[in-house]
């Protein structure tokens, strides 16, 4: 998953996997290709059976991603063109972010903008360093922002302060992100990696079919209710009363002890 311009690094640390967007000299803007890596990338981890939480993040402890690499468009013979393939890449790889098995992390430091912010919108936590920035600077480009981006941060931060982000296009900082429902944490820059773990470590203890569970059971609620598959609710549900962790899991609290579960 390696190129001249930029790469995606793919990472293994015991139950944790980590997806490293590393395009440095471009404050790890995303190219085409990095997008187009990002599925595989997630099917690599998620299909791990030892691996149960990712974190996804930039490069060089310096920012998580500047939007896209605009260098790439004045190089193709149609800009235009180029924007709309770069942009059908990106929203694969946000959905597939969205839509993955495992739980997963964006771990924010300096630069989230763009591109960079609808990919930590669609995962399921985000922990900024104090000296994040984010921001949608579309309006300040002149290029349309996808409809499926939009929904993700509305859900999050609801219209009003979607709006300012997207109609301003003014950066606001990580304790504004706070504020507003964006992030879930924020802390000092030399603790993000420390609170990265600690976070990673917690999900990756938890009972993976309950995990699943909760996983299947969001993506739902983020459709219309007519659209809602409650049946499969119940069975995600079901497993998980009939599982080998639920029996590990009450002994361990009757024994006041942490519960060893392996998923089955």
């Amino acid at each position: 998953m390696e190129n001249s311009r930029g790469h995606l690094i793919l990472e293994r640390d015991g139950a944790t996997g980590r997806i490293v967007f590393s395009n440095i000299a471009r404050r790890n803007a995303g190219t085409d290709s990095m997008w187009r890596d990002v599925a595989p990338a997630l099917d690599s981890l998620a299909g791990d059976p030892d691996i149960r939480v990712i974190l996804i993040e930039g490069d060089g402890g310096r920012d998580f991603m500047s939007g896209a690499d605009i260098a790439e468009f004045n190089s193709r013979l149609s800009q235009a063109d180029a924007v709309r393939t770069v942009e059908r890449s990106a929203l694969q790889a946000y959905r597939a972010v969205w839509d993955c098995a495992k739980p997963t992390v964006a771990v924010i430091r300096g630069y989230c903008l763009g591109g960079g912010l609808a990919l930590a919108s669609c995962c399921d936590l985000r922990i900024a360093s104090e000296t994040a920035r984010f921001g949608i600077p579309a309006v300040k480009l002149g290029v349309g922002y996808p409809g499926d981006s939009m929904a993700k941060i509305r859900s999050l931060v609801g219209p009003a302060f979607m709006k300012e982000i997207l109609l301003t296009g003014r950066q606001f900082s990580a304790s504004e992100a706070l504020r507003i429902g964006l992030v879930n944490t924020v802390v000092p820059d030399g603790d993000l990696a420390a609170e990265a773990r600690s976070v990673a470590a917690a999900i990756a203890a938890a009972a993976p079919l309950t995990v699943r569970a909760i996983k299947l059971i969001d993506r739902d609620l983020d459709r219309s209710s007519a659209d809602w598959n409650t049946e499969r609710w119940d069975e995600s549900i079901a497993a998980c009363f009939a599982s080998e962790d639920f029996v590990e899991g009450c002994k361990a609290f009757a024994e006041r002890r942490a519960p060893q579960f392996k998923g089955s």
